[in-house]
């Protein structure tokens, strides 16, 4: 099997790991506490695959429709924002980590006054021994933002925590 095959084994890997974690645990999909948003994290080999789920209010200020230009405009930039994973996680540098999909999910449709915004992330990390731990940068993108709960899911099992703005370190191991 060459590199890129061996590659895209992995990515699909992962893939399908976060998604088995994601439908495992359907209550957490469906929280919806203002200040509270949730990580969901998947490490398999060198793919880093992480989703990111917040309510709208959160990241825009706002959970209906734009009503107005500013609105239109608060949601365009809070969109451009969370297309950028930096806006969300980062990664350690010498993990040397490669951000290789992002991908806006459709959450909260159905239920505007109470929407979500769910982003998955995917990086592939050319040192992932090197990856210990990651830095939740989304406090500081979106200050409304207070807690995040955390599940993970890589080599050493799977476990799950909270954290807050306070201790934005997220250890992986």
């Amino acid at each position: 099997m060459c590199s890129a095959e061996r590659g895209r084994h992995a990515s699909q890997r992962a893939f399908t790991l976060f998604a088995l974690l994601w439908s495992a645990t359907p209550a957490l999909a469906e929280v919806h506490t203002h200040g509270l948003g949730t990580l969901q994290i998947v490490l398999d080999g060198a793919v880093l695959a992480v989703s990111f789920t917040a309510p709208t209010h959160d990241l825009v200020g706002f959970e209906h429709s734009p009503r107005n230009a500013a609105e239109a405009k608060a949601l365009d930039d809070t969109l451009a924002r969370l297309r950028r994973p930096d806006a969300v996680i980062a990664t350690p540098l010498r993990a040397q980590c490669e951000s290789i999909e992002v991908q806006r999910m459709d959450a909260g449709a159905a239920h505007a006054e109470h929407a979500d915004l769910v982003f998955d992330y995917r990086y592939r990390c050319a040192a992932p021994d090197a990856l210990d731990a990651l830095t939740v940068t989304a406090f500081a993108s979106f200050p409304a933002l207070a807690r995040l709960r955390v599940q993970l899911l890589g080599a050493d099992g799977a476990r799950e925590l909270e954290i807050g703005a306070d201790e934005p370190r997220l250890p992986l191991r």
